[in-house]
């Protein structure tokens, strides 16, 4: 009898767990950082800064094209999420005056006001924060703060997604290389 009693609150906390929300943070600095804050304990995953990174082979190397393909078919599958965006700096050269000193903040900008229509069609509720999108000389790469909430079950679900693009899309190009 205590067996099952165990057992039943075993199952009532994992569904439990399993359907409250969960905050997830994408902050890039200087490193990647992901913070994955569930209801009890929060998980943050760093990547390492590697100076002398491996040669990836030409297989492995997306385009931006297909990294757009992998995050839009995640986003349709995560329709109830929370997703609000603190900052995005992007860097901007400072170039001789010239015709495209006019056009080029316009064309990032367009870009960027178009992505976040985008995800604002994709998400319940996005939050856009003063001051969040900036172009700086001061910055070298992008920076960005994102915080997605949803539920713990739909996490799992986009990274399975995220997951499986990424797999098609490197097997997509491999079998290009080969077929060439």
């Amino acid at each position: 009898m205590a067996g099952v009693q165990i057992s039943l609150i075993l199952i009532f906390l994992f569904f439990f767990i399993l359907t409250r929300i969960v905050w997830v943070r994408v902050i890039k600095e200087e490193i990647l950082r992901v913070e994955i804050h569930l209801p009890l304990l929060a998980i943050c995953l760093y990547q390492e800064n590697k100076n002398n990174e491996k040669e990836k082979k030409e297989t492995d190397k997306l385009s931006a094209r297909a990294y757009i393909r992998i995050i839009a078919g995640t986003l349709s599958r995560t329709k109830n999420c929370e997703l609000e965006i603190k900052q995005i700096a992007l860097p901007c050269k400072i170039d001789s005056f010239g015709t495209m000193t006019l056009v080029k903040p316009f064309g990032y900008q367009g870009l960027i006001y178009s992505i976040i229509a985008y995800l604002k069609t994709k998400a319940k509720k996005l939050i856009l924060c003063d001051n969040a999108i900036i172009s700086s000389p001061d910055i070298t790469k992008a920076q960005y703060y994102v915080t997605v909430k949803l539920r713990l079950f739909q996490l799992i679900h986009a990274a399975l997604t995220f997951r499986r693009g990424l797999y098609e899309e490197k097997r997509a190009r491999r079998i290009k290389y080969v077929g060439e």
